[in-house]
């Protein structure tokens, strides 16, 4: 198993059927993967990466277009000296 870090996708390759067959990087490195995880959105991932959108059910592709990405988080991490 390789995992790479600090690497740029430019788009996650296909096979003929419906199966993930790897990634090119922006560099024009192939590398051959049987799974491929993406830490970016489902927009990013299917409509933008995915280059060969036939393999994409319809149905699936309006369900993208109705994820909501609305709302707010807030992580704050404190130090204190003492207990309080």
């Amino acid at each position: 198993m390789e995992i790479r870090t600090e690497s740029s996708v430019d788009e996650i390759l296909t096979s003929d059927g419906d199966k993930v067959r790897g990634v090119k990087l922006s560099d024009g490195t192939i590398i051959d993967a049987p799974i491929v995880i993406s830490n970016a959105t489902h927009h990013v991932t299917f409509n933008n990466l995915v280059k060969n959108q036939n393999h994409i059910p319809e149905d699936f592709k309006r369900g993208l277009q109705n994820i909501s990405y609305e709302g707010s988080a807030c992580k704050i991490n404190l130090v204190l000296n003492d207990i309080p």
